[in-house]
């Protein structure tokens, strides 16, 4: 029989995201009063370009990849149109006295023609500006940071969209045990801001306050930490660490996208999840269930799963069902579909399973 775990409904933390402004990041006064130091750009590139069909003939895109320097490496892309450009360097030469002829010379007409040629040209002007502003201007300025979309990683910002949604729809969410969809870099954010020597609101408002969240997130028992799929406009993390141990409520987890090297603090969830979901992150078990000691490489082969009875591991690159499974001693249900299983092994001391589902694998006989 097929079993898969329900994750009821979903409420998507990052619809919190889209109509906040980011805050302007500050250097940290004598006083203390630190909100969030200017991040380092190193790299923005005009990568490529794709002409759309619009009204009147078509419209190109530029794609414009930025990485960030800091604790781990952060990259993201997204589309421009030309004239968001124009508008940019507009701005940068009123503002902060960027060279107006550093901008490629480029009329309106001449892109309206869309000859591949002359865009391959302009694509190439365009990274070159690009890199020359950010020589120039050496810390970008929030003109810039809002043309690279920066608001999406800027620590202070995502968790004080997180605290306003958990101060308007946690309460609900809580009473109808909802599932809470979140980003790793959302998870990032707010381990940073638990270490920031900030004040908990920096508005004043109680909406925005940090301490809504923390106690939204040590209450909440149902939550899906999905990566998105790394497409234009999406921020994609790479290798960012986040820890769960904050969320001491949480009886069921859902990973997706997420490889188990991000994670820290699953030792606390290897004592209190009841359902496990993970899906498209692992390509070996114990990679996942072996849990380690905080600060060692040594796995805590004594801490087991003993409270999870469902476990959904569908979707992965699994070739074995190693030993690491017998870390769930309470298991009564198991899902394995879709991977690429050759052999039925190590499932015998799992005295409480009751349903596994093995279909869409590699399994050529069900004899040890």
């Amino acid at each position: 029989r097929t079993f898969h775990p329900r994750l009821f409904s979903v409420v998507n933390m990052d619809l919190a995201l889209a109509s906040t402004c980011a805050l302007s990041p500050v250097r940290p006064k004598e006083e203390g009063m630190v909100v969030f130091d200017m991040p380092n750009v190193t790299s923005i590139r005009v990568a490529k370009f794709e002409v759309r069909p619009a009204a009147g003939g078509g419209t190109v895109y530029f794609l414009v990849e930025v990485v960030l320097e800091g604790d781990s490496c952060w990259q993201w892309s997204l589309e421009k149109t030309f004239e968001q450009f124009v508008a940019l360097h507009k701005t940068l030469v009123e503002k902060h006295g960027v060279q107006q002829d550093l901008f490629p010379s480029v009329g309106k007409k001449q892109l309206a023609q869309q000859k591949l040629k002359m865009i391959n040209q302009l694509q190439s002007q365009l990274d070159r500006y690009m890199a020359s502003v950010l020589d120039v201007l050496g810390l970008p300025p929030r003109e810039l940071l809002d043309f690279l979309e920066y608001k999406y990683t800027d620590v202070i910002s995502v968790t004080r969209s997180l605290a306003s949604f958990a101060y308007e729809h946690g309460d609900m969410i809580l009473e109808e045990d909802k599932v809470v969809q979140i980003t790793p870099l959302q998870l990032y954010c707010i381990k940073r801001r638990m270490v920031l020597p900030v004040v908990s609101s920096e508005t004043g408002h109680l909406c925005d306050d940090f301490g809504n969240l923390i106690d939204f997130v040590q209450k909440l028992h149902r939550m899906k930490i999905a990566s998105p799929p790394e497409h234009l406009s999406d921020v994609f993390i790479s290798n960012i660490a986040f820890d769960l141990s904050l969320f001491k409520g949480l009886t069921v987890l859902g990973l997706e996208y997420v490889r188990p090297s991000q994670v820290t603090g699953m030792d606390s969830m290897a004592r209190q999840l009841a359902t496990l979901e993970v899906h498209h992150s692992v390509q070996v078990l114990q990679d996942l269930l072996l849990v380690q000691c905080p600060g060692s490489d040594l796995p805590l082969s004594g801490v087991q799963w003993t409270h999870l009875i469902c476990a959904n591991f569908a979707f992965n690159e699994l070739e074995t069902i190693d030993a690491s499974i017998n870390m769930l001693p309470s298991l009564t249900r198991l899902d394995l579909s879709y991977n690429a299983i050759t052999k039925l092994e190590n499932l015998s001391e799992l005295s409480h399973l009751e349903m596994v589902d093995l279909s869409y694998n590699c399994i050529k006989s069900l004899q040890g």
